[in-house]
């Protein structure tokens, strides 16, 4: 799978192929400077040396974000501060104040830091211009959003913000799990959260009770935060109460006789267009405002030089 789990927003203005590539080709990948603790940019979705910045699949746009990071651990870190401190009290006899402590940290970093390996984490972008959806495959929300601002400071422009559902995805998913029938094309999986207000969590793995079962915990004021939902037999994935999705996968993938270039596209075109289908039900079930009514003023974009 390319995306494993993916962060969901809309936008009524998404750009052509030839803007994005104008736009993502000053905005590509390089290596973070002596003293930058990381970069961003944009990289093939082929990888290697291959200068193409976005894979299309007819009204669908696939883009590869990448993160590149100096790691030094804050043990390293912190160690050479010490080994600073530690001569300090053996000449002065006394501990060193903290201003002191934090000028020789500054020092230490700025040494350091230029000799820190570098490493290169990547994620994708899946741009829907035939319904308005941007869905970021990140490991977090913080790194979709940063992700979105890396792509809105390289076009310049981009009205774009997180879904907002009018009716609560807790509640529906709370209703589902104590009888009521699934939308068609829907399945219950095998696992679920659940939490109440006092903060207290119960984890349901294996296949998720329903009705009767369920009623004791939901008598305890605990409702139903995260589901795993099949959808069309093609898709297993778990929903979130913010409407992310996690631990996406797919039943009976592409063949893995295919390789390359035909093998991306393929797999591409597969998962996004489920993901599309899937998109759809959820503003339908969810009542998710359409991209034009979703569009707000853009903060600052991050830059990305």
């Amino acid at each position: 799978m390319l995306f494993r789990t993916l962060f969901l927003y809309r936008s009524p203005a998404l750009p052509s192929d030839a803007e994005l590539e104008r736009a993502l080709a000053s905005a590509s990948i390089r290596e973070p400077g002596a003293l930058e603790p990381f970069c961003l940019g944009f990289a093939s979705p082929w990888g290697g040396a291959d200068e193409r910045l976005v894979l299309a699949s007819g009204p669908r746009l696939l883009l590869r974000f990448v993160r590149a990071e100096r790691v030094l651990p804050a043990s390293v870190l912190a160690a050479a501060v010490e080994d600073l401190a530690a001569a300090f009290r053996r000449a002065e006899g006394r501990d060193p104040a903290r201003s002191l402590r934090r000028r020789w940290r500054a020092e230490k970093l700025a040494e350091l830091l230029p000799r820190a390996l570098v490493r290169r984490r990547s994620g994708w972008v899946l741009l829907d211009r035939g319904a308005g959806w941007i869905a970021l495959a990140a490991s977090s929300r913080a790194r979709a959003e940063e992700a979105l601002s890396l792509l809105r400071s390289a076009l310049g422009h981009l009205p774009a913000r997180p879904i907002r559902p009018r009716r609560d995805p807790a509640a529906r998913f709370t209703a589902w799990v104590s009888g009521e029938a699934l939308p068609a094309g829907f399945s219950l999986g095998e696992g679920a959260l659940l939490r109440g207000e006092d903060g207290a969590r119960v984890r349901i793995q294996g296949s998720v009770p329903r009705g009767e079962a369920i009623r004791a915990y939901l008598a305890e004021g605990l409702r139903v935060v995260r589901l795993e939902l099949g959808f069309r037999e093609r898709l297993v994935f778990e929903l979130r109460e913010d409407l992310s999705l996690a631990r996406i996968r797919m039943v009976g993938e592409f063949s893995e006789d295919e390789s390359g270039e035909d093998r991306l596209a393929s797999q591409f075109a597969l998962e996004a267009g489920e993901l599309s289908l899937l998109f759809g039900e959820l503003q339908r079930l969810f009542e998710i405002a359409e991209a034009e009514e979703n569009e707000k003023a853009i903060p600052t974009p991050l830059s990305v030089r």
